[in-house]
């Protein structure tokens, strides 16, 4: 089974124009969670994890596929997950510090995301939820902060990082996915780039019915198990034909389910990646400053012979700052 997990740092916005239900984690509002590429979850996922339900869209909340971890005990201890403060582990250090910065000038780009998402009502929504009951611990969403990523990182070792995978979004690919990335190196055996997924949005969310049938394409199934069950060692025909059917079985989706159910000024596209092989190297450089971000992101990725298969959603077009 390919499980998604999704935590503090994965959903793009919260819209609190129209919020959601409030759910049991909330402690003040209950903003609507905005994803980077739902579709793109539900078609090739067989079941999403959520870290609780305030970072679950309205309208996915009752799916059978979805699990709130912290309210069906899927939740694991996280009460001594915590870093040091980055930017002052950084700030001495010339090029650590142009890295952050450059991360954080996502907000550069901000209406232009919004746009990509499909979001076009209501006042802008903000990168961030308010604050969050986690069993004994409070939290906070915020697609922008690296510290939720490295918190998310270590919920996803907790479970166990082939039982699901951490689902990123166009914001943190900025920081774990470039080649002059200084605090992450890896090298991997393959990118399986899933290219024109279609995604739809609406005021309660991304969720349409229509999504179900297409979940219960044959390609789309068969690529699911397929992708838990490779090797280590990748054929590349493999992976072009596996990335042929799979995206044939998505345009099939779109053009025969989605186009009759969907108005076309509501949805957009996005691309799904999934990292799959061999993690030859990961560390962070500067360890003497910031140990335990270095201990944590090494411990995920294991050096020798673990695959990492880490989903990483990209939206379309989205120009760097």
């Amino acid at each position: 089974m390919r499980i998604a997990y999704v935590g503090l740092s994965t959903p793009l916005f919260y819209d609190y124009h129209f919020s959601a239900s409030k759910s049991p984690a909330d402690v003040s509002s209950s903003p609507n969670p905005i994803l980077d590429s739902p579709f793109g979850m539900m078609l090739l996922f067989d079941e999403i994890w959520f870290l609780c339900r305030s970072l679950c869209p309205e309208n996915m909340r009752n799916l059978s596929y979805v699990r709130f971890m912290d309210e069906q005990g899927l939740l694991p201890d996280i009460k001594d997950i915590e870093f040091p403060n980055l930017y002052e582990s950084i700030k001495d250090d010339e090029l650590l510090l142009a890295k952050y910065n450059a991360f954080h000038d996502v907000f550069k780009m901000y209406e232009e995301s919004l746009k990509s998402v499909g979001y076009i009502w209501g006042r802008w929504p903000d990168n961030h939820s308010h604050s969050l009951k986690l069993g004994s611990v409070k939290k906070s969403a915020n697609s922008v902060n690296i510290n939720n990523i490295l918190f998310d990182i270590e919920v996803v070792k907790m479970l166990g990082k082939n039982k699901v995978e951490l689902i990123t979004n166009s914001f943190s690919q900025r920081w774990l996915q470039t080649e002059s990335n200084p605090f992450l190196q890896s090298h991997v055996a393959e990118l399986l780039v899933i290219n024109n997924i279609p995604n739809y949005l609406s005021t309660k969310g991304p969720y349409h019915p229509c999504i179900e049938e297409a979940r219960e394409n044959t390609y789309l199934k068969d690529f699911r198990k397929w992708i838990v069950e490779q090797k280590l060692i990748f054929d590349q025909k493999d992976l072009i034909d596996m990335k042929r059917a799979v995206e044939s079985a998505i345009q099939e989706s779109q053009d025969n389910i989605f186009l009759k159910y969907l108005d076309k000024k509501t949805m957009y596209k996005s691309i799904g990646k999934t990292l799959a092989g061999t993690v030859m190297d990961a560390f962070v450089p500067g360890v003497s400053t910031i140990t335990t971000i270095a201990e944590e992101i090494s411990s995920y990725f294991d050096k020798g012979s673990t695959r990492w298969q880490g989903f990483i959603v990209s939206m379309r077009k989205i120009k760097k700052a």
